[in-house]
């Protein structure tokens, strides 16, 4: 029959292996998220490719608020306006949205962040038949960051092609 003393190491091994797994071992990496809280801005270009060719590209200023964030979710507000009050088409109105950002591991200088899609100007006459979300990338800092979307629309016998790429940088000393 075991002792007691070698049945308490035993169990004491045991329960160091177990706190040692559910605490991620010494070997895990640790995961951060750049602090997006705050206002961003910067430029929103807006080009329609239609049979092939390159058409009007419209330049909005935009304004992003990040209102929360937990770890990598967080949500917001969005807004465009017209730069020095001309544009070739509308800029986008006040909307919200959500997003996630991948978390940056040592070694890394920037995290992949999708925002859900945000909505498109459809253009007269035409109908929206797909969108992606606004994907790109942030640095680690969390001072700036960079989004695409495609938006696909369909207009009579047309189907042109709505880019939109925004260049975000961080309003203020924020941090």
């Amino acid at each position: 029959m075991e002792s007691s003393r070698s049945v308490m190491r035993r169990l004491l091994c045991a329960l160091v292996v177990v706190l040692g797994a559910a605490r991620g071992g010494p070997s895990s990496p640790s995961l951060t998220y750049p602090n997006l809280l705050g206002g961003w801005t910067g430029l929103m270009n807006v080009t329609v490719i239609q049979n092939g060719a390159s058409g009007a590209i419209n330049q909005c200023l935009a304004t992003f608020v990040v209102q929360t964030q937990n770890g990598g979710d967080f949500t917001g507000a969005f807004q465009a306006a017209p730069i020095n009050g001309v544009t070739v088409a509308p800029c986008a109105q006040l909307t919200s949205f959500s997003g996630k950002l991948s978390a940056i591991q040592s070694g890394q200088n920037a995290s992949d962040v999708d925002i859900v899609a945000l909505p498109s100007d459809t253009p007269p006459g035409c109908t929206l038949i797909s969108q992606t979300p606004s994907s790109g990338l942030v640095d680690q800092a969390g001072t700036n960051f960079g989004l695409i979307q495609t938006n696909r629309f369909q207009c009579g016998t047309l189907s042109p092609v709505q880019f939109i790429q925004f260049g975000l940088s961080r309003l203020g000393a924020q941090r």
